[in-house]
């Protein structure tokens, strides 16, 4: 009884010993977004449009890995390994698709206690009449790398600004 209660304690230390890999775990919900209301007061005010059947395709390296619709609340949820780069699509038909990307292959070998967690809501816009968005929304448009001196997950804001104003041109909007 001995040896096996030793035998048993020292497989758990060794399981408990090893590192566990560092995950991503990224999470949110898929607005619908209206470009007429963009800037206006009101829809800040207004509660959000969930979207369901929203389809997410997971690739790396150009290759499908995983393809799946999120929930009918408009909830997603998707955990990525660290060590790799993702792209992330959203698409549902009539609006215009996005792409995330997810720089994993950035974040140091070391044991971390949980995983890092990324809440991102996703706002598909309508596609635009007599306005071609396929370009727009095959390009990544936003993209999270690891902070070093925050040792977090964190969005590379700059770039998302950039994608956003090219939006705004194809959208034909105007900040006011």
């Amino acid at each position: 009884m001995k040896r096996l209660t030793l035998t048993l304690a020292i497989i758990l230390a060794s399981i408990g010993a090893q590192a566990t890999e560092a995950k991503i775990l990224l999470y949110g919900y898929v607005i619908e977004g209206n470009v007429d209301e963009l800037f206006a007061q009101k829809q800040k005010n207004q509660a959000p449009t969930f979207m369901n059947d929203v389809r997410i395709q997971v690739y790396e390296n150009d290759s499908l890995v995983r393809d799946f619709t999120n929930r009918n609340s408009g909830f997603y949820a998707l955990v990525l390994m660290a060590g790799k780069d993702y792209e992330v699509a959203f698409s549902h038909e009539g609006h215009i698709s996005k792409r995330v990307l997810i720089e994993g292959s950035n974040i140091p070998d070391k044991e971390y206690d949980q995983a890092f967690k990324m809440f991102t809501d996703i706002t598909l816009f309508p596609k635009i009449e007599n306005v071609d968005t396929q370009e727009y929304g095959s390009r990544v448009i936003a993209r999270c790398v690891f902070n070093d001196s925050k040792e977090r997950m964190t969005w590379d804001m700059p770039y998302a600004q950039h994608a956003f104003d090219d939006f705004l041109k194809i959208a034909g909007v105007e900040p006011e």
